[in-house]
């Protein structure tokens, strides 16, 4: 059985989206958006604990508002966030204090993944050494000029729309 730990990011600003209140906290069915992820990797069977990687500014409303009132077993450590997603997952990963199998990265703001699909993930891990779930592009992608002019049209075959969770080995990852 794979020891796996999940770094959950609810770290971002939702600047893209152009609302005052991060996407995480933005309330769905009476919670927020963080909420409903937590409670998917608390369900997820195969998932040992959750780094949950944090803006520095949101830190006592995540320890108010979710924390103490949702009381979830499974969050081993917050983690504060860097200024990029990249530097974010860096900080989780450093945070993770025992060695382990598998890391699952996923973002908060994206609560529909179903804990059956995350344990699906994990359990390829014994064949691949990452996994990150994809659909292909159905739109038209065009490359756009400093000029503001189309220069050329990406051929859709070869893209692919990136989404989380990420699934990887431990060993990779930390490479």
């Amino acid at each position: 059985l794979l020891l796996a730990l999940a770094i959950l990011l609810a770290g971002g600003a939702g600047t893209r989206m152009g609302s005052s209140t991060n996407k995480q906290f933005l309330l769905l069915d009476n919670k927020p958006i963080l909420v409903h992820s937590l409670q998917v990797f608390e369900e997820c069977r195969p998932v040992d604990g959750v780094y949950l990687v944090v803006n520095q500014r949101d830190l006592p409303l995540i320890q108010e508002e979710i924390l103490e009132a949702y009381k979830f077993g499974k969050i081993i450590k917050l983690v504060i966030g860097g200024r990029l997603r990249q530097d974010s997952v860096k900080n989780g990963l450093e945070a993770i204090e025992e060695p382990c199998d598998v890391v699952v990265v996923h973002d908060a703001a994206r609560p529909f993944v179903s804990p059956a699909f995350i344990e699906k993930s994990i359990s390829l891990m014994e064949m691949f050494d990452a996994i990150i779930p994809a659909l292909p592009v159905k739109d038209t992608i065009k490359v756009i000029s400093k000029e503001g002019f189309v220069s050329k049209t990406l051929e859709r075959d070869g893209l692919w729309n990136v989404q989380t969770p990420q699934t990887f080995k431990y060993d990779l990852i930390m490479k």
